[in-house]
């Protein structure tokens, strides 16, 4: 359904948020909330140079292990806002509104719809809004993740940051009309839910 009343306002149900890396939902918070990091981070000062080398080279291989995973979120984030935006183009009245990429990001990060944020919380995704940005601003550099050796040990270090104002720069690439989200509705699935879902139309029809 692309549209529904309420009141006297249209509803437009935009296509479905997929996010593959949320199989189980709880991992990619694990990840990127950086108890991965904390869990190899020493609780006193290394016994020799060797040994302080072979703790800092694994700190940054679990930031690249995080960053990994963000920018994964940022594939179907993306993806979704390209689906939105054929949406879009093919409804007139949208159409005229001048609605971009950047009006749907900012539908999903600053202005969630109610459903979908309370969905996010039920799987411990608390922080959604800095994880979405984050990979969006990743997203935005990489079409494709550089190899560990690539990445400057700065960047990795403090990926939230750098990640996070990419997202800022995106947003503020031009102006775009802001969407309320009482007008758009949408549904976040993990993508092993969505395919419990297609296999369950697929039994009934």
């Amino acid at each position: 359904m692309a549209a529904a009343k309420q009141g006297s306002d249209t509803v437009w149900v935009l296509p479905p948020l997929i996010l593959h890396p949320f199989s189980n939902a709880l991992d990619p918070v694990r990840m990127l909330a950086g108890t991965t990091t904390a869990a190899i981070a020493p609780r006193e000062p290394p016994p020799d140079r060797n040994a302080a080398a072979h703790v800092r080279r694994k700190l940054l291989l679990a930031k690249y292990c995080e960053i990994r995973m963000l920018w994964c979120i940022g594939k179907d984030l993306l993806r979704w806002i390209d689906q939105c935006l054929d949406f879009v183009g093919r409804r007139r009245e949208l159409r005229q509104a001048g609605i971009t990429a950047q009006s749907l990001a900012a539908l999903l990060i600053d202005n969630t719809p109610a459903p979908v944020a309370e969905k996010l919380r039920a799987w411990g995704v608390t922080d959604y809004r800095n994880i979405f940005a984050r990979a969006l601003g990743l997203d935005t550099v990489f079409s494709e993740l550089p190899p560990f050796t690539c990445i400057a040990e700065e960047f990795l270090l403090d990926y939230y940051t750098y990640t996070f104002e990419l997202y800022r720069v995106r947003q503020r690439a031009g102006n775009y009309p802001k969407l309320e989200p009482s007008r758009f509705a949408f549904e976040v699935y993990t993508s092993g839910e969505y395919i419990q879902i297609i296999e369950r139309q697929m039994s009934q029809s």
